[in-house]
């Protein structure tokens, strides 16, 4: 139109989807809904956190892993690798305990 090019727009991979105007999904919207409730206890946590926190995220990090571990154990969201929701700890954490695990059951004998 204007000598420019027209952008070319890409959704987000997470955490956004379009408006369902004709409420086409009704059902599904109020299972989704219904199963929200699930987390309301991690959802509740990490806003807590946050505001006192006055919004500094890296202080609530642990709540937040909680919501998603929440989220992915409810069916809310497929299950991601922790490096790719930003929490790379969480996932070195668990490598060490389950190394932990290892030793320890190598190293009993009956």
């Amino acid at each position: 139109m204007f000598g420019g090019r027209a952008a070319q727009l890409t959704p987000p991979l997470k955490g956004s989807f379009p408006l369902d105007y004709h409420q086409t999904c009704r059902l599904e919207t109020l299972n989704y809904l219904c199963c929200l409730k699930t987390c309301r206890l991690e959802t509740l946590n990490y806003l807590c956190c946050l505001k006192e926190a006055k919004g500094h995220n890296s202080e609530c990090r642990t709540k937040a892993s909680d919501y998603f571990r929440c989220r992915m154990d409810n069916g809310l969201m497929d299950r991601e690798e922790w490096p790719k929701l930003g929490f790379k700890e969480f996932e070195l954490s668990q490598q060490q305990q389950q190394q932990q695990q290892n030793d320890g059951a190598g190293g009993k004998t009956d």
